[in-house]
């Protein structure tokens, strides 16, 4: 099976405030799919559907062929084993009080079965692989870590658990230019190198055309544009999209 993720008439409200409104689409094995709006538009909440965080109003949901919603035959920690997130925020994305390296153990231990040795080898080994010095990241609390340096050490946190999906939540927006520049290219290295999808969040439109394959532009909640990257400018026709590429 090629298709990770399917989402088929989505609808998510809070009280009165509808944020997500008939979402369908899918994300493909090997996939870089971008989704692409201002804040507020529904990108995050999507995620949240995404990850179980939150479920649904109305609408279907599968992975890997499996029922999330309306009847779920998953289970919560399948579904964290196979579909991992990196934040925005990544510092606060780590207890402040505990050291980057037990961190990324736990989850492990919790969704692998892993024993602690076996869990600290992961660590050190995929610290080193995504650029950090293991011995200096593993004993590190988030705080004593640059920004760059902790979005590597959320990205090591997410891999060591093998998802077939990485989410990114606005995960280089934070960042500076030439940081965020080196993190995506670690992202596509490590896309082909465990063979994972990934669903790429983000307000920013340069960026998004030059990693994704295909771009998702959500307006209000509801997907207006489905764009090949390839060529992409010659595809553009709804005005909102047009907005997106004037403010690039």
């Amino acid at each position: 099976m090629n298709e990770i993720i399917k989402l088929e008439n989505i609808y998510q409200s809070y009280g009165k405030n509808q944020i997500l409104k008939d979402i369908n689409f899918t994300i493909e094995k090997g996939q870089i799919l971008g989704l692409l709006g201002e804040s507020g538009s529904g990108k995050s909440t999507i995620a949240k559907v995404i990850t179980g965080i939150t479920s649904p109003n109305k609408g279907k949901m599968t992975l890997l062929g499996k029922s999330l919603y309306p009847k779920k035959s998953i289970s919560r920690r399948e579904i964290y084993k196979n579909i991992q997130m990196i934040y925005q925020d990544s510092t606060n994305s780590f207890d402040p009080k505990i050291a980057i390296g037990p961190t990324i153990d736990r989850g492990q231990k919790n969704l692998l079965g892993l024993s602690m040795e076996e869990a600290k080898a992961n660590t050190m080994k995929m610290l080193k692989r995504v650029g950090l010095d293991p011995n200096m990241a593993y004993y590190s609390r988030p705080g004593d870590l640059s920004g760059g340096e902790c979005q590597r050490a959320s990205i090591a946190r997410a891999l060591t658990i093998r998802p077939k999906l990485l989410i990114c939540d606005e995960a280089t927006s934070s960042l500076d230019t030439s940081v965020a520049s080196n993190i995506i290219n670690l992202l596509l290295d490590l896309k082909k190198e465990f063979d994972m999808s990934i669903l790429f969040i983000s307000h920013n439109y340069a960026l998004s055309t030059q990693f994704c394959d295909q771009i998702l532009v959500i307006e209000k909640g509801s997907i207006v544009e489905r764009l090949d990257t390839e060529n992409i400018e010659e595809q553009i026709s709804h005005p909102y999209t047009k907005l997106l590429f004037e403010l690039r």
